[in-house]
């Protein structure tokens, strides 16, 4: 569930729930930052992995055997599914496309949030734009 309002004036963020609850995917959303959201979107549609501070999204393809070795122990993952690893809330796995849906939701609430924002960077409700059209036409 995303609701449309801040978590807090010192986190920024939208208040986002996970049925089932997914801490290492709440908190790796929580840990990007609003205005790093673009940066994301871009890493994110290009395949890239992305890093945090404490936390890190990776594609299978980027994964080696000591990675794979690892998250054996909640599952496994496979071609098409993606990892999201937080330093305090532990590892999950998750289909890619399944991902790509869950963050262009996310990313419009957060766009609709923000946009008229006068802590927002000038530029930023444009490139949320243009990265959620871009994620839009990524192939799942």
């Amino acid at each position: 569930m995303i609701e449309n309002k801040r978590f807090d004036m010192t986190d920024l963020m939208v208040t986002i729930d996970f049925e089932p609850k997914n801490d290492p995917l709440r908190y790796f959303l929580s840990s990007i930052g609003v205005f790093n959201y673009p940066k994301f979107l871009d890493s994110f549609s290009s395949s890239k992995s992305y890093y945090t501070h404490v936390s890190s999204l990776r594609f299978y393809k980027d994964l080696d055997w000591e990675d794979l070795e690892e998250l054996s122990e909640v599952g496994g993952i496979k071609e098409g599914e993606i990892t999201i690893s937080h330093e305090v809330y532990g590892e999950t796995v998750l289909k890619e496309a399944v991902f790509k849906e869950l963050i262009l939701d996310y990313s419009q609430a957060l766009l609709e949030t923000y946009k008229n924002d006068s802590s927002a960077p000038k530029l930023w409700s444009n490139e949320m734009t243009d990265e959620i059209t871009k994620l839009k036409n990524k192939p799942s």
